[in-house]
């Protein structure tokens, strides 16, 4: 459910993966836990430790990786 009462579908998770580093700002597709969600928090274009459904096999080829990465510091 999305802020504004309306329920959003679920990706066809098929024919997608889980993309870390790819996304930009506020357009992360994510859970943080049972219960919880964190799609569209993002607050920079691609940190390491949020992803994004793209096409199998197109996350490389973006730039991203299947695994998570943590942000340098």
């Amino acid at each position: 459910m999305n802020g504004r009462g309306l329920v959003m579908p679920e990706p066809q998770k098929a024919d997608r993966e889980k993309c870390y580093g790819v996304a930009l700002a506020q357009y992360n597709d994510c859970a943080a836990g049972p219960g919880t969600d964190c799609a569209g928090t993002a607050t920079k274009d691609y940190l390491p430790e949020r992803w994004k459904y793209v096409a199998v096999g197109e996350c490389e080829r973006l730039g991203g990786t299947l695994e998570q990465r943590s942000r340098a510091r």
